[in-house]
C-alpha cells in the first residue's frame, strides 16, 4: 500500500492511498482535503497509471512545484517532495510498483484515502542535499537566504521552494502591513538563485527601489513589499546551520 505524508506548517500526517485518483485540496470533496488557505479548493491530483505515480495540477492559484520547477504533470516516485502552494508538502513513502494488480476488486477512481497511524510514519529529518550523509559533496555549506526587517524586528529565513509573501494567513510570509496585498509576492528559491514574483499586488513590490515584475535577487539588495522593506542577505550555512563568514 502506497502511503503520502502530507506536511501543513508544522502538522505532519500520513494517510494510504486506497484508489487510482486522489484528489487534494480545500474542498470537503477531495479525497484528500487540506487546511491551508494558500491552496486552491482543488488544488492537484494524484494519479496511478501503470505502477507509477503522477501528480497533476488542476489549475490552481499558487501553483504545484516538484523540486522547486512549477508542473503542471509530472511523475513522482519515493522520496520526490510536492509543493502544494506556499505551505503544504507531499511525500509518497513506499514504493509503488507492483501496487494494484488488474482485477474487478481493485480500488475505483475517487476512492477516499484513508488515514494511516501516525506513530507508524518515520518523523526523523533525512539527511538533505548539502548535509551530513546528503548527497552533496560539499555537505559542510549550503546557501542560505534571509530576510531583515529594515525597521528592525525577527529575521526570517526562505527554506522552502516557494514562499508567498502577503497579508492572508495563508501566505508562507504573513505580513500586517496595510499597504501589503493578501498574496503580494513570490519567492522562488532554486539551488542557490532566488527570484521574486509580484502577484498583481495593489502597492507594488521593488528591488532596490525599482518597481518589478520578476526579478533575481541577489545579496544585499533591498525589497519592498507595499511599505514593507527588508535587506536581504546570501550567506552559507555550516552542518550546525550557523551562517559561515566569507
Amino acid at each position: 500500500m502506497t502511503r503520502l505524508r502530507i506536511t501543513e506548517g508544522e502538522r505532519s500526517r500520513v494517510v494510504e492511498l486506497t484508489g487510482r485518483r486522489v484528489t487534494l485540496g480545500r474542498s470537503e470533496d477531495c479525497d484528500v482535503p487540506l487546511a491551508s488557505s494558500g491552496v486552491s479548493r482543488r488544488h492537484a491530483e494524484l494519479v496511478l497509471e501503470r505502477g507509477r505515480w503522477s501528480v497533476h495540477d488542476l489549475g490552481s492559484a499558487n501553483g504545484t512545484f516538484l523540486a522547486g520547477e512549477a508542473v503542471e504533470d509530472a511523475t513522482i516516485g519515493p522520496g520526490d517532495e510536492v509543493t502544494l502552494g506556499p505551505d503544504v508538502t507531499l511525500e509518497l513513502l513506499s514504493d509503488t510498483r507492483g501496487a494494484y494488480e488488474e482485477s474487478e476488486g481493485e480500488p475505483e477512481d475517487g476512492a477516499e484515502a484513508e488515514l494511516a497511524d501516525e506513530d507508524d510514519a518515520d518523523d526523523a529529518d533525512e539527511p538533505a542535499r548539502g548535509e551530513p550523509g546528503g548527497r552533496g559533496e560539499r555537505w559542510w555549506r549550503r546557501t542560505r537566504w534571509m530576510l531583515h526587517p529594515a525597521e528592525g524586528g525577527e529575521s526570517i529565513r526562505l527554506k522552502r521552494p516557494v514562499t508567498t509573501v502577503g497579508r492572508d494567513s495563508g501566505a508562507g510570509l504573513v505580513l500586517e502591513d496595510a499597504s501589503v496585498s493578501r498574496m503580494h509576492a513570490r519567492f522562488d528559491l532554486e539551488g542557490a538563485l532566488l527570484t521574486l514574483t509580484d502577484l498583481h499586488s495593489g502597492n507594488g513590490t521593488f528591488v532596490n527601489d525599482q518597481r518589478i515584475t520578476v526579478a533575481r535577487v541577489s545579496d544585499g539588495d533591498v525589497v519592498r513589499f507595499g511599505e514593507a522593506e527588508f535587506h536581504v542577505e546570501r550567506g552559507e550555512a555550516g552542518p550546525l546551520g550557523g551562517l559561515l563568514g566569507g
